[in-house]
């Protein structure tokens, strides 16, 4: 409480005592009576729902929850089918070899192709969904054995998509401000466990020596996906400043 507050609790107590019904010296219970009104009075607002359990706002705002998660995957799902493959254009020019050898003077050797696409087949709709999740880590190691190795690789699979995914968490956060803070959290953890299971899904299929190849980038991939919802988000923020808070009230 600052001093403004104090003041007023003063003044108010000065009043109380000032009636002729009241006795002239103010009991404890009513001083305490008196900080406690202001206190909650300025500061209740701002602590919203701080007092509540991430599962028990959850359960407290299902129709709420439903929309954060559409809201943010639709804009990932969007953002995966028509900006990923749009900008890889400018990331990736690859050579393809022509399946017979050409004779011409004026043919090319070899084809060259540029960018990268996404297919959804809906006789395998979960490979589908995993190859779309994936596309901007797993598309550029097709023609690119460097991995994450070559920058143009690491920009494409990491640090667009971190970019991408502060986006979508800061749209998450802003069309739900009275529970940004489970709204932010349930679509970071629904990112983490849709490429859960999806993973295990593709370690049953290939196996695991097979899969193990794949383990260091996808979690790069999905660890940047997370960090840059809860970023964009301002989750992070919100943690810290909580933190000055509780702080600032001990001390």
């Amino acid at each position: 409480m600052d001093l403004r507050a104090a003041f007023r609790c003063l003044q108010r107590l000065r009043l109380l005592s000032s009636k002729p019904t009241l006795p002239a010296v103010v009991s404890i219970g009513s001083l305490k009576n008196a900080i406690t009104d202001e206190f909650v009075g300025r500061y209740g607002a701002t602590q919203g729902n701080e007092g509540m359990t991430f599962f028990s706002e959850i359960r407290a705002h299902k129709w709420i929850a439903a929309r954060a998660l559409m809201t943010g995957w639709g804009l990932w799902i969007l953002i995966l089918v028509w900006f990923f493959p749009f900008v890889s254009r400018y990331f990736f020019i690859y050579k393809v070899p022509k399946p017979y050898p050409v004779t011409s003077p004026f043919a090319s050797p070899d084809f060259f192709g540029r960018g990268l696409g996404v297919s959804f087949s809906l006789s395998e709709p979960i490979a589908s969904a995993a190859s779309v999740m994936w596309m901007p880590i797993a598309a550029p190691r097709g023609i690119n054995e460097d991995g994450l190795a070559s920058a143009n690789t690491f920009m494409f699979g990491i640090v667009l998509p971190f970019i991408v995914a502060a986006v979508c968490g800061w749209v998450v956060a802003r069309f739900h401000r009275k529970q940004q803070r489970a709204a932010v959290l349930l679509f970071a953890g629904s990112m983490l466990l849709m490429n859960l299971l999806l993973f295990a899904r593709h370690v049953a299929i290939v196996g695991a020596r097979v899969a193990y190849a794949f383990v260091g980038p996808l979690s790069f991939y999905v660890l940047a996906s997370v960090m840059g919802i809860l970023l964009g988000g301002e989750l992070l923020r919100l943690s810290s400043k909580r933190e000055n808070r509780e702080g600032r009230t001990a001390d």
